[in-house]
């Protein structure tokens, strides 16, 4: 018998469903399970997806994603995308030009889970922080220092005293 665990997809929900969120947006989606657990959990909710699925994509181990896979992850995405039609809006760009697309504080939480890079997980921050309504929730993935140095050095700078919950997943209320 396998034990149910939590992962960012119950973290996120559990956030959602304790503070009644219905506005959110999930910064890097890749081929889609946070988009599509979150949006089968709950029915009214609306997502803003942001993902430019781009070449080159560096992995942990020093590879990159090559064009053929991010082309099958894009191609997964829009799977979920159709089977959530009319509830996800995608912003196919770069995650800080589609934020200059997005009006301040009209987000309730923002997920950040693109560049994994020091520069990129920072610039996230920096774009999508003034989405965010008063009290919403800026939340992200990969808050491992073994695995993402960059991620944990940009949340300490600029989220300080961030929550650390399962998964790797950090967390603020603004």
């Amino acid at each position: 018998m396998r034990l149910a665990t939590r992962n960012r997809q119950d973290v996120i929900g559990d956030i959602i469903a304790e503070y009644g969120l219905h506005d959110c947006a999930e910064i890097g989606v890749g081929t889609g399970p946070t988009t599509n657990a979150v949006l089968t959990r709950f029915p009214g909710i609306r997502w803003l997806a942001v993902d430019c699925w781009p070449n080159g994509y560096p992995l942990r181990d020093g590879g990159f994603i090559s064009p053929e896979s991010q082309a099958e992850r894009r191609a997964r995405f829009m799977r979920v995308l159709a089977k959530h039609s009319g509830r996800v809006h995608l912003i196919e760009k770069d995650s800080v030009e589609a934020a200059a697309e997005v009006a301040d504080g009209c987000l309730d939480l923002v997920f950040i889970d693109a560049d994994h890079s020091y520069e990129g997980c920072k610039a996230d921050i920096i774009a999508w922080r003034p989405k965010l309504k008063p009290g919403g929730w800026l939340m992200g993935h990969d808050y491992c220092p073994q695995s993402f140095p960059g991620v944990v050095q940009a949340v300490d700078e600029l989220v300080p005293g961030a929550k650390i919950d399962v998964d790797f997943v950090w967390m603020m209320r603004t």
